[in-house]
């Protein structure tokens, strides 16, 4: 990534500016070429930063009762496990971040699998602390690497030419580092 000051190839703190987008997505305005985005659920906050835009979401694990009908697409309903629904859920809401959309567009009207098939995006989805399911979402590249949706290797993932890596962390962890 380019750098705004400091050490060649590092970036510094201070180099960091948050603003939001018309749309009310977060960005660094700073660093060219630099972008992240986050979320949390329950007790964990997930960040993921890219050469690219990138859209991510962390969810914990739950059964999806009445949400079923505001959350899958007709082709979805067909699979009625707690793992698909919180897994679906979070790539939707991946995706929606993206693109900078939020939940101001119905999550249902969303269909992962044709999505993901006619290669729309791709998504780095990993079940984290034994119940979060973490999820980044990219652009889609029909030009990169090997169809499919993703290969394991040492704890890392790649999806069509892009490396992934999660370092699950709860935030009395980063406290703790920090001090």
């Amino acid at each position: 990534f380019p750098y705004s000051g400091g050490i060649p190839g590092r970036i510094q703190p201070k180099d960091f500016v948050i603003v939001r987008a018309e749309n009310g997505k977060p960005y660094q305005g700073t660093v060219p070429g630099l972008f992240f985005n986050y979320s949390h659920s329950g007790t964990v906050v997930a960040c993921g930063v890219a050469g690219e835009e990138i859209g991510v979401d962390i969810q914990k694990r739950r059964d999806s009762g009445r949400l079923r009908e505001k959350v899958f697409c007709p082709e979805e309903l067909k699979e009625e496990s707690s793992s698909f629904f919180t897994e679906v859920w979070a790539k939707k809401e991946s995706y929606l971040k993206l693109t900078g959309e939020g939940l101001r567009k119905e999550l249902k009207s969303l269909n992962v699998c044709r999505m993901q098939t006619e290669a729309q995006v791709q998504w780095y989805s990993e079940w984290v602390l034994d119940e979060y399911c973490l999820c980044a979402c990219l652009e889609g590249r029909k030009t990169c690497g090997s169809e499919g949706d993703l290969s394991e290797n040492e704890g890392s993932g790649v999806a069509k030419g892009r490396v992934f890596c999660s370092c699950p962390v709860r935030p009395k962890e980063i406290t703790e580092y920090i001090r």
